[in-house]
């Protein structure tokens, strides 16, 4: 009978599923404009367990608010010296906002410089306190700010392109909410392939190649043309698709093998560049497959070589700007724009 009772326990523990782990995920800059609705939507996420949001003091009325949900995830805030530190300590997904100290109407030198150097502080915290955690770059623009992580990420012995992860949620949002409501669907039952990169102004929708009806070359024109207009502030937006993202990753750290997201990620698919969008499986340690780019037509390649040039410069504003001697001096890109602008003000032209 002892035996049965033996036999029987060890089968059991390997019969039985194994145990989902508690996703813990840490919000720097919740108090951002991006960070507040994305805090609010993660709190009610059923596949998170807690919640880290950090920023300034604002963020404790936020955490005492966010605790008086009736949902399993447990929030905790940080606004001291040591907040970006000791937030990230024991987090799986660490999603960094950006401040919107920009605006629309800079140029892409003063972005990167408004964002730049505070990501790079970031991700050198990370790399300290989070070594293993995944990191989800939300910070505009994208296409320069997850390079400039991922060349601080270099310089340590934690450098792991497969967790480091560029958010497209926001291009994949609207360009499948554009061709839902342009063949009168559901849009959530609509999906737009994206390649290129992250930002609404180096994205590429293939709207030739929507699912489950295509679209003809001239509707996708127009379409495209919808989808480069700027939309102000599309917070909103871009939190419900990062909340999706962190589902999905969730499930992939949780064993589910059908996790997949839409990331902009590092690829050897090209020469020209080293990240692109791309649809990525997610397992335990990060990415586990890259399914690659579709096939184009001869319009949409054309469009996909020179966005790829741009973000080339782009990968190489975030090496001159994390990798310069002087760290107080002003990188190559932003001279050129302070020279430039000097030079329209005198009504000089090239």
């Amino acid at each position: 009978m002892t035996n049965f009772r033996h036999v029987t326990k060890i089968s059991r523990q390997f019969c039985s599923k194994p145990p989902h782990k508690h996703i813990q995920v840490c919000i720097l800059g919740a108090d951002s404009p991006l960070g507040q609705p994305l805090s609010f939507l993660v709190k009610q996420n059923p596949t998170i367990s807690g919640l880290h949001i950090q920023g300034t003091n604002r963020v404790e009325s936020m955490g005492f608010d966010l605790n008086h949900f009736d949902t399993r995830c447990k929030v905790r805030w940080y606004y001291d010296m040591d907040s970006v530190n000791n937030s990230v300590k024991g987090a799986d997904i660490v999603v960094m906002t950006g401040l919107n100290t920009a605006t629309s109407k800079m140029s892409l030198a003063k972005l990167v410089m408004a964002e730049g150097v505070r990501v790079s502080k970031l991700a050198e915290a990370c790399s300290r306190y989070a070594p293993k955690a995944l990191i989800l770059v939300a910070v505009d623009p994208i296409s320069v700010t997850l390079p400039i992580v991922a060349e601080v990420y270099r310089q340590t012995d934690w450098y792991h392109p497969g967790r480091l992860l560029g958010s497209a949620a926001l291009p994949q949002i609207k360009a499948n909410a554009l061709a839902g409501h342009y063949q009168t669907l559901d849009p959530q039952m609509v999906h737009v392939p994206i390649i290129g990169g992250p930002d609404l102004d180096c994205a590429i929708p293939l709207f030739t190649q929507t699912l489950p009806v295509e679209i003809s070359q001239p509707d996708s024109d127009r379409l495209l043309e919808l989808f480069r207009k700027e939309t102000p502030h599309p917070v909103m937006s871009h939190a419900v698709g990062i909340n999706r993202m962190l589902t999905e990753i969730a499930r992939g750290i949780n064993g589910d093998f059908n996790a997949n997201i839409l990331a902009f990620v590092r690829t050897k698919t090209i020469s020209t560049c080293s990240h692109l969008v791309c649809t990525v499986k997610v397992g335990k340690n990060g990415i586990t497959h890259n399914y690659g780019l579709q096939k184009l037509q001869r319009q949409e390649l054309l469009l996909f070589e020179e966005i790829s040039l741009q973000l080339k410069a782009r990968e190489e504003m975030a090496s001159e700007l994390v990798n310069r001697e002087d760290k107080c001096a002003l990188p190559s890109f932003m001279i050129e724009e302070m020279e430039q602008e000097k030079m329209e003000e005198q009504g000089i032209i090239r």
